[in-house]
This record gives structure tokens, sequence and C-alpha cells, in this order.
């Protein structure tokens, strides 16, 4: 198995990620499957290690292959892929090395007091992952790396409300204190997979915040920063069908998963991929 394909395999060959990389030119493709497969790699540290200690250990151990793969010494699969981007200076070591430190707050056991400090940590992982993401397709400017930081959290809070479930049997609680308390809901409560009127009410306005959030920030993405950020795009409607799914199932992600099927995903991404195809067209016309 070669390095390019291990992080395919990271990756996911049905999952959403892949579906919005699957279209790039092939060497960008690369790059970008093997970013999201070292996002992967630290993601599953805080989500699979239920000792701290052996969390900060694995961390501790990513650190060191970086600066060695900075150095010209990779010893991992995902980094010897990373290593062309990072050799055409096109990835900031200092970025990915601040990736890891904010997964530490991953580490179960996991809660969050207001919607500011979750939004802040969902900017400083999957933010920064999609601002590199931009800037590996030229998206290097101070707008688009904003609104790509803003788009990357809008997708990690996305994944954690559908991962909820599976979060809360981890000890991993992705949302606000100041929200449970001003549904009337407890800790107790979410940890008891007790699925109330409350718990869906508190959901149902997750949902209209995330969709409302897409809006805003897909509002203020310019036409020249639109190609930088066609993965994210992709993901975006993607995630949007997800959550008219959260909807259909009447909030119950305590005790269901909630998925789109391969077709559905390939489908989506070639929409949205020739959306973005025509108003690129347009705007040359104009």
């Amino acid at each position: 198995m070669t390095d390019d394909d291990y992080c395919v395999q990271r990756l996911g060959s049905g999952s959403s990620l892949y579906y919005c990389l699957r279209l790039l030119p092939p060497r960008e493709r690369a790059w970008l499957t093997a970013l999201q497969a070292f996002a992967a790699e630290i993601m599953e540290v805080g989500e699979e290690c239920h000792d701290p200690g052996l969390a900060r250990i694995k961390f501790d151990w990513w650190q060191q292959e970086l600066r060695q793969t900075f150095d010209g010494r990779p010893g991992h699969p995902v980094t010897r892929a990373l290593q062309p981007a990072m050799q055409a200076g096109l990835l900031n070591g200092p970025a990915l090395q601040d990736l890891i430190e904010a997964s530490i707050q991953d580490i179960a056991p996991v809660r969050f007091a207001t919607v500011a400090d979750l939004q802040h940590h969902a900017q400083r992982t999957t933010g920064r992952i999609e601002a590199l993401a931009a800037g590996l397709l030229g998206g290097s400017d101070a707008v688009s790396q904003a609104v790509a930081v803003e788009l990357g959290a809008a997708h990690a809070l996305c994944r954690q409300l559908v991962s909820i479930g599976a979060d809360v049997r981890r000890d991993r609680l992705y949302l606000a204190a100041e929200d449970l308390a001003r549904h009337g809901l407890r800790e107790t409560d979410i940890f008891g997979l007790r699925e109330t009127d409350a718990w869906r009410a508190l959901l149902s306005e997750q949902v209209d915040r995330l969709l409302a959030s897409y809006d805003r920030i897909l509002d203020a993405l310019p036409d020249s920063s639109r190609g930088a950020l066609l993965p994210g795009i992709t993901l975006a409607a993607l995630n949007r069908a997800l959550l008219d799914e959260v909807h259909r199932l009447h909030y119950r992600l305590l005790s269901q998963r909630v998925a789109l099927t391969p077709l559905r995903r390939l489908w989506i991404s070639w929409r949205t991929r020739r959306h973005e195809r025509r108003r690129a067209a347009r705007n040359r016309c104009d």
C-alpha cells in the first residue's frame, strides 16, 4: 500500500470528505486527502483514548513527527504524503502544531461553558484545517483564509451535532452549558440518553443556528475565493442535507445514527461542483 493509498483508506472511500475531494486535479486531491487524513489521525486520539495520559503521549508523538517531517525525516504514511506540500511551502508548520494543541481539549471529559467557547475550539481545529486546505488550492489571501476558518468551524459543529450520541457515550459533550440551561436541561438528562421535548427543542435550535451560519458564511464568500474553497462549499451542501435528515428523524440523535447514502453524497457533490462551475463561467462572461 502506498502512502497515498493509506490516506484514502484513512479518510474513508465513502465519506463526505472523499466525495468533496474526488473531482479535484490529482496533485491537489492527493495533498488535501493527506491533510484530511492527518486531521483524522489527530481527532482519533481524543475519540479513542480513554486514558488522558496515553492520549497526551500520542499527541506528543505527533508533535515530534511533525518536527521530523519538516526536517525532511517523516516516518508515518500521512506525514510522508504531506511532505511534498510542505516542501513546496504550502503548509504552515505552526498551524499544524496548533491543531494538535487544540485537539488536547478533545480528551474526555469534554465540556464547554459557552457557545463562544465551542465556536473557538471549532475554529482552532477543523477551521484550521479548512484554512490550510484553502491555501493548498490557492486561497492564501486574508479574506479566503478568514472565511475558510469560519466555514471549517461550521463543519466541525455539524459533525459534532450528528455524532453527539457516540460522543456522549465517550463522556464528550459538544453542547454549550448555557444552551442546556436555557432549555432547562442538565448534563444528567443528556448522559441518561433522555430525548425529551426540551432535548428536541435544543437540537432544533442547534440545527437552525448551523443553517444560518452556513448562509452567512457563504453569502460573505467573494467569487474570487470560491475556487479555493470548493471542497468546503461542497461539504456545506452535504451537511445541509445531513441536517435535513436530523430534522426528519425528529432529533433522535442519542438513539439513532444519521448519515447520507454514498449515492446521495455523490449526487450532491457533483451537483454542487456543476453549480460552482456555471457560476464561475457567468462571472467570466460578465
